[in-house]
């Protein structure tokens, strides 16, 4: 329901292998009945090989602020990058729609990269899940075993 996560090899930069990392979590609406209830899997079920999230309390940004808006979040967030890298000065933003849209060659191969299923799904972790319900007809034992992103 939340959260990112972001790595991307950037080629060689001062002699070292660059890389891109991000990782981040925004909570601005979330129905936090539905979340607490994916995000805390019985344990005996989930065997991950993963690295564990830890817990903490988690809120949404409308309880501290009801008229925010994902538009208020986004400007608030490229205001403070801009401020950060010192590019205050007037630039033009594009909403790119498709790939075929980008012309500069480095940015459209990070483009296709990270569109691609071994980048988005690939390096995913091996994890097994097990899930079971019972109905009045029966028991349902519904067991999941992924590795390299495939079932």
């Amino acid at each position: 329901m939340s959260g990112s996560a972001y790595k991307l090899n950037i080629g060689i930069h001062g002699g070292k292998n660059a890389k891109a990392l991000h990782h981040g979590t925004i909570l601005l609406d979330v129905d936090m009945t539905k979340m607490q209830r994916y995000l805390n899997p019985n344990k005996l079920k989930l065997i991950s090989k993963g690295v564990d999230s830890v817990r903490s309390r988690v809120m949404n940004l409308k309880e501290l602020n009801n008229d925010l808006t994902h538009t208020d979040i986004f400007n608030s967030i490229e205001k403070e990058f801009l401020d950060f890298y010192g590019k205050n000065q007037e630039y033009e933003r594009k909403e790119l729609e498709d790939e075929n849209e980008v012309t500069n060659d480095i940015i459209k191969n990070y483009y296709k990269e990270t569109n691609s299923w071994d980048w988005k799904y690939g390096l995913s972790p091996e994890f097994t899940n097990s899930i079971d319900w019972k109905f009045d007809w029966g028991l349902v034992d519904l067991s999941v075993s992924v590795e390299q992103g495939n079932l």
